[in-house]
């Protein structure tokens, strides 16, 4: 497994990789007409609802079901989803700040407070990781609409079984390889994909004119199970929505 550069421990810590309100975000529901194109105000004036539309439906993050392997119609709450978020965009990295000040009422703390806080959040903000990678994650899916958790599949994998076998790539065949993974411990933890920024030659994988971003989960011997795909094989992105502030944002 190639270093992951910027990271300080294998668990995610500094880079808040575990989103730890997942069981909550399940429950709620958004109002899309509300919640359009939040991002483009201040991180420090989301609500709650609007955290959850750009954590789950937004252009740095879907929610997918899978599908039956077999062909036979099942029930669509017995088939599983998962959330995927583009990790290494500063609007998920802000959401998740956001989420913990509302949840530490960081609008109600005093300076001293607020300043204290900044500082514990400055990884997760920063993400040192992103600066020379794209990061993304798998977690438990986000809906109004009762979905089983695909991710029970990925509990404890190992990097060795997803190499050569998750990637990213641009509509142009372009390709990232998968270079550190860490696994979902519990049933709220997202499951975490690192891959290179850049090439051998020093290009992005995205730039301004690239079209799409297409992740792939070929490991079919995780993601397949009892008749069953819990993992969607293919994951697609338009990079033009991801433009944020005169560049791709991810």
């Amino acid at each position: 497994m190639r270093k992951v550069r910027g990271g300080k421990n294998r668990n995610g810590a500094t880079l808040g990789i575990s989103l730890i309100v997942a069981g909550i975000l399940v429950t709620l529901a958004v109002d899309p007409a509300r919640a359009q194109n939040v991002w483009a105000k201040p991180y420090q004036q989301w609500t709650r609802e609007e955290i959850i539309k750009i954590a789950s439906d937004s252009p740095w993050a879907q929610v997918q079901q899978a599908s039956s392997t077999t062909g036979e119609r099942i029930p669509l709450q017995y088939v599983p989803g998962v959330t995927i978020r583009l990790r290494s965009a500063l609007p998920i990295r802000e959401a998740l700040v956001r989420l913990k000040q509302i949840e530490g009422k960081y609008d109600k703390l005093d300076a001293v407070g607020r300043s204290d806080f900044d500082l514990r959040m400055k990884g997760l903000l920063a993400c040192p990781a992103c600066a020379e990678n794209y990061i993304v994650t798998l977690g438990p899916p986000v809906s109004t609409r009762a979905m089983k958790n695909g991710l029970n599949s990925l509990r404890n994998a190992a990097f060795s079984l997803l190499e050569k076998r998750v990637y990213l790539l641009n509509e142009l065949g372009q390709r990232r390889e998968l270079i550190h993974f860490v696994a979902p411990k519990t049933d709220e933890d997202e499951a975490t994909f690192f891959f290179a920024r850049l090439d051998d030659k020093g290009n992005p994988l995205l730039t301004n004119k690239n079209r799409k971003l297409i992740f792939i989960f070929e490991a079919r011997n995780i993601r397949t199970a009892f008749g069953l795909d819990t993992i969607p094989e293919r994951f697609e992105f338009d990079v033009q929505r991801l433009i944020f502030n005169d560049k791709v944002e991810f």
